[in-house]
């Protein structure tokens, strides 16, 4: 269900939030459209989570629509955002949460594989913060979703980490080259909507997150939308972890 109440906090902004349809990614589309924007949910195979989630935010009084688009051919980058502009107007707020995870032993390593990781974790927000740059807006928010294996090393996720480190170093150029006029961000999320088979695995983790429970896609978007709103804030990297980096 849809919460019902709105606010006001990103009124007037038009924002696209990529692999907006499903797990995280549609938690930030939701708090982002209910804080008064008008959201491009961008999705690629995920066309019907996409269109409901825009059928129940119109519901509730929000302004979202569906735009689908392979962001791997470069090509559509520029056209997608012609898209948005044409439906909701110029874009001044991105959200790069789409992203690709594989657990593959260093010895295993794949080329393959590696570049997938490359293309779609660094290569494609670099595409949409060079296509926002170029449109030039007045002001506008970009914030890159990381993860802590940016800063950590995860076993057997060697080309995982490099390609999330990649574009943690890639925010903190951008902040640097697109300020004034753009402010780039990133959010660092920890353990966030794991599957019920994980918690097995991972319930150890508990004992080195000071805040004693694991993420929830709300607590992501509500830190994404805290980025989007700040205007004195750029190059910041936010911790949504519960306070494990602490023990880092």
């Amino acid at each position: 269900m849809m919460e019902a109440g709105m606010s006001s906090q990103l009124s007037g902004r038009t924002v696209l939030v990529t692999g907006g349809a499903v797990r995280v990614g549609a938690a930030i589309s939701r708090t982002v459209a209910l804080a008064g924007a008008r959201v491009a949910i961008h999705c690629h195979h995920h066309l019907q989570p996409a269109q409901q989630m825009a059928e129940e935010l119109s519901a509730c009084g929000a302004t979202a629509a569906v735009f689908q688009a392979d962001l791997l051919a470069a090509s559509s980058v520029g056209a997608l955002f012609d898209r948005i502009e044409e439906e909701l107007g110029p874009l001044d707020g991105l959200v790069n949460n789409a992203g690709l995870i594989s657990e593959t032993p260093l010895v295993s390593y794949d080329p393959e594989e590696a570049r997938r990781l490359f293309a779609l974790n660094v290569q494609v927000p670099l595409l949409t913060m060079a296509e926002l740059a170029r449109r030039k807006p007045a002001m506008a928010a970009i914030v890159n979703v990381v993860d802590s294996s940016a800063e950590r090393a995860w076993l057997g996720h060697a080309a995982y980490c490099a390609s999330k480190s990649a574009l943690l170093a890639a925010t903190r150029v951008a902040a640097r080259e697109l300020a004034p006029a753009i402010r780039v961000n990133a959010v660092n999320p920890g353990t966030v909507m794991l599957r019920e088979e994980e918690l097995p695995r991972v319930a150890a983790l508990l004992n080195t997150i000071p805040l004693q429970r694991f993420g929830d896609p709300k607590d992501v978007a509500e830190a994404v939308l805290f980025l989007l709103a700040a205007s004195y804030v750029t190059g910041a990297v936010l911790a949504v972890d519960g306070g494990r980096n602490l023990q880092m």
